[in-house]
């Protein structure tokens, strides 16, 4: 399966960058696709988009930290200005002292984009999403999540356009290991930065 996730990726990767470039001049419009490397955010359990700054309580204590990673995301255009989407996260994060760690996930989203002027648009949409963390030791964890994000998109060409603006996610993490289970919640606030490819 995590082959297939690879090759999916890659091969989704190579057709943007090859078709990007031939996309019709202008904005994205209906029936346009949208293809985009973002920053992120990762740890074991947790995969959040953006430039974030999360602080979290469980069992009456508290905690916080600021983390840096990548991350992709695909999305169609059904009208000119609504598009809906999903990124899919695989995740092998490294240093684990309980053995070999992978996540997996996805997270649906659904955005309103408007253009301000030739090249310039502001956008602001919903996205939710479950993370699935397993290690080899019988431990694993289920995050769930749900925010939104606003900002703007610069066009760098007809084809491509970068996109920063802020970003917010309330998450939820059930976790089970040989010790027991437990839950905790917490809210990541950020900035989110993309850069776009269009076709």
């Amino acid at each position: 399966m995590l082959k297939n996730t690879r090759a999916i990726i890659l091969s989704s990767l190579f057709a943007t960058i090859t078709a990007a470039p031939f996309a019709q001049a202008g904005t994205p419009r209906a029936g346009s696709n949208e293809f985009r490397i973002e920053s992120s955010y990762l740890i074991p359990g947790l995969s959040v988009v953006g430039l974030t700054h999360e602080s979290r309580s469980s069992s009456g204590l508290s905690s916080s930290s600021t983390l840096f990673g990548a991350g992709f995301a695909y999305g169609r255009f059904l009208t000119d200005n609504f598009e809906i989407g999903s990124a899919l996260t695989v995740i092998r994060p490294g240093g684990s002292a309980s053995g070999e760690v992978w996540s997996y996930g996805v997270s649906p989203f659904a955005r309103a984009f408007a253009m301000a002027t030739d090249r310039l648009a502001v956008f602001g949409g919903a996205t939710a999403g479950v993370l699935r963390t397993d290690a080899t030791n019988s431990s694993n964890s289920t995050q769930l999540s749900l925010g939104g994000e606003v900002g703007a998109e610069f066009f760098l060409g007809d084809s491509w356009s970068l996109r920063f603006g802020p970003t917010y996610r309330y998450l939820h993490q059930s976790t089970n290991t040989s010790l027991g289970s437990g839950t905790s919640s917490g809210n990541v606030y950020g900035v989110n930065w993309a850069l776009a490819g269009y076709f």
